[in-house]
């Protein structure tokens, strides 16, 4: 069975060291961030990891998630428990906002916990990954009750969150949905529609999913500025909290894949028995929906994480095994002796097979790109900005600092690959 030992050496280096983060310790949300407390972070989150995720890793992919008749969505063995001591260990509250129940830390800290997780278990990490991006959104455009209603169960992971997007006639065109919202007399909404890629959209490993769906009310322009956006909780929340009768919603089938099979990507319904009601979140119209799933505070998130550090994880889970099963082996020779078969083709150029093996050639790509990644991801939102001040770095729009990190990462990745 593959193993995974996170890079906590590397981690605690860049951040300490490179990114310097106790520099930052005037700045809100870094006071409690010194060099003894982030080093038991990442160390305790490495060993979590690397003892509880990654053995559940490569079983998790050949079993899959099943769906049952009901529409019920089980996760794979062993799963469900590994959540709960993720959940028990706090760790989906690292970075989210002590008024909520979160432990405040940096943003960029929360990001190194991240990189672990999804290097052992990507799959894994795309159910409180998720919820991290629905937090985001009602963070940024929720209101104070809809805050306090829904966001410390999410932020404590007893209940995890969703994204619902795209429809399967309009792709990336998400002026083209045709998921309704029609306003009811006690102001909510009843939602009809059908939303598909809806990674974890339903599972047994949380007591409520809290989805964030796109939709259009009567009369909204026909185009991207006619979106609303809306809560649609799997269970109704009762007024003290708790899950409440079951919501009008169903997963229809789960997406069969080449990968990630342990995270179901699900294609939901909505309102099938005209019963589904959601909360609107903002003002609605495109200027609320755009802070959350794929708007500039919940997307900041999502597509930093999809397109850089997702490029880390899969380097150092992919490629560091190789350099450690053709350690040693001699390398004036070739044809598949030894330890390295197939792999010796893989890497047959002398200087780069020399390099593979030394890890020189791996390593500094590696860091460069978690350092870039972490000096742009110190913060979000007014932290960031007050950190580029600080820092003399001329770069304040969301927009530009998803292109740096993504396209980085991905050029760094191609080099490795070619």
């Amino acid at each position: 069975m593959p193993s995974y030992t996170a890079p906590t050496r590397d981690t605690r280096f860049i951040i300490n060291e490179m990114l310097d983060l106790e520099s930052y310790a005037e700045l809100p949300g870094f006071e409690a961030a010194s060099a003894d407390v982030t080093d038991a972070v990442i160390n305790e989150g490495g060993k979590f990891c690397a003892e509880v995720l990654a053995p559940i890793n490569q079983s998790g992919d050949q079993e899959g998630c099943t769906r049952h008749e009901d529409g019920s969505v089980t996760a794979p063995k062993g799963f469900k428990e590994a959540f709960d001591q993720f959940r028990e260990a706090g760790w989906g509250t690292l970075s989210q906002p002590e008024e909520f129940g979160g432990q405040g830390m940096p943003h960029v800290l929360g990001f190194a916990f991240e990189e672990f997780v999804s290097s052992a278990n990507q799959a894994f990490g795309m159910y409180p990954g998720l919820t991290n991006g629905a937090v985001s959104a009602l963070l940024a455009k929720g209101s104070q009750e809809q805050k306090e209603k829904y966001l410390p169960k999410m932020i404590s992971n007893e209940w995890t969150g969703t994204m619902n997007l795209t429809e399967p006639h309009c792709g990336t065109d998400l002026g083209m949905i045709r998921t309704k919202a029609e306003p009811q007399a006690d102001g909510s909404y009843a939602i009809t529609g059908t939303k598909i890629f809806i990674s974890a959209g339903e599972h047994d490993m949380a007591d409520n999913i809290i989805h964030l769906v796109l939709a259009k009310t009567p009369g909204a322009p026909d185009s991207t500025k006619g979106i609303s956006l809306f809560i649609v909780p799997k269970y109704h929340v009762k007024d003290d909290g708790t899950p409440g009768e079951r919501n009008d919603l169903r997963c229809v089938s789960i997406e069969h894949k080449l990968g990630i099979n342990a995270s179901p990507t699900c294609v939901m319904s909505y309102g099938d028995n005209g019963e589904c009601i959601g909360e609107l979140v903002g003002a609605g119209g495109s200027v609320a929906w755009r802070a959350g799933p794929g708007g500039s505070g919940d997307r900041f998130d999502c597509e930093v994480h999809e397109g850089g550090t997702w490029c880390i994880d899969h380097v150092s889970r992919r490629l560091l095994p190789v350099v450690e099963l053709i350690e040693g082996e001699d390398l004036s020779k070739s044809g598949g002796g030894g330890q390295c078969g197939v792999v010796d083709e893989v890497v047959s150029t002398g200087g780069r097979r020399r390099g593979l093996c030394s890890g020189d050639f791996i390593d500094p790509v590696v860091e460069d790109d978690q350092r870039v990644i972490g000096r742009i991801l110190c913060g979000d939102g007014d932290q960031r900005a007050e950190i580029h001040q600080h820092a003399a770095v001329a770069v304040a729009d969301d927009d530009l600092l998803v292109g740096l990190c993504q396209g980085h990462s991905q050029r760094q990745c191609w080099s490795l690959s070619h």
